[in-house]
């Protein structure tokens, strides 16, 4: 089974990573929100997200592993392709798009998450997004790409999107300035220029949960459950980018 868009809990110094929507949303909708759905390996949008907090780099000749790619083999089952961890000034994270992936047998594609190893086998389709890769955890070494064999010897897989995040101005604010930074790439975290459409009362007063020290209070339990998604999303002006919505 992929292992989807979300970046886990373990990973973050965040609430718990959940693969649903909540059933409600706290904030007032875009009217140019039409649909999205998401399900645990795929994330489909009717439109737009809420805002930008990435691009998506398409690549002129796609990064090709495997042992269709013509290249030999790294050990005597496995072929291994390295990719830019930060192709971009101040890249947050990185998430790479597969497509044209041929896992006959038991063969399996791994990416090196920095925290975790996404492993995707034949179920998971011809086409996909890893999880969000954490580049600072990367110290500057690139990201590594394997193709196991097993029981083939056949097939291969091709990134054609380096999907990569930035502090990025917003879609319906010109003002506003993103930072979606969940592994905390900075010494300290630059706070975003919020929107304040978002806003349903007034500016918000942002509080640290790690400064509440009752683990009773009811703001502690509930932050276990609130997170953050990730994935691909068409920008209103047709680009293609990286969005986020929150999710609890």
């Amino acid at each position: 089974m992929a292992a989807g868009l979300l970046a886990p809990a373990s990973a973050l110094d965040l609430a718990s990573i959940l693969n649903v929507w909540p059933s409600e949303q706290s904030v007032r909708p875009l009217p140019e929100i039409d649909e999205v759905l998401c399900q645990a390996t795929n994330w489909t949008i009717g439109r737009t997200l809420s805002h930008s907090v990435g691009t998506q780099i398409k690549l002129a000749t796609p990064l090709i592993v495997g042992p269709g790619s013509g290249a030999p083999a790294a050990t005597s089952n496995s072929w291994t392709i390295q990719v830019e961890s930060s192709p971009l000034p101040d890249t947050k994270f990185l998430m790479l798009h597969f497509t044209g992936v041929s896992l006959p047998g038991r063969n399996m594609l791994e990416v090196n998450l920095g925290y975790d190893i996404d492993i995707f086998h034949a179920s998971d389709g011809p086409t996909f997004w890893s999880r969000p890769i954490d580049t600072k955890a990367l110290r500057g070494r690139p990201i590594e790409v394997t193709y196991v064999i097993d029981r083939a010897t056949t097939g291969e897989a091709r990134i054609d999107v380096l999907g990569v995040s930035q502090r990025l101005p917003g879609w319906f604010n010109a003002h506003v300035l993103s930072n979606c930074d969940p592994f905390f790439t900075d010494a300290r975290y630059t706070e975003p220029i919020y929107d304040p459409h978002w806003f349903c009362d007034g500016p918000p007063h942002w509080s640290n949960m790690a400064c509440i020290a009752d683990s009773n209070d009811v703001r502690v339990r509930v932050a276990k459950s609130v997170g953050m998604m990730l994935g691909p999303a068409e920008a209103p002006n047709g680009g293609d980018v990286l969005s986020t919505c929150s999710v609890t």
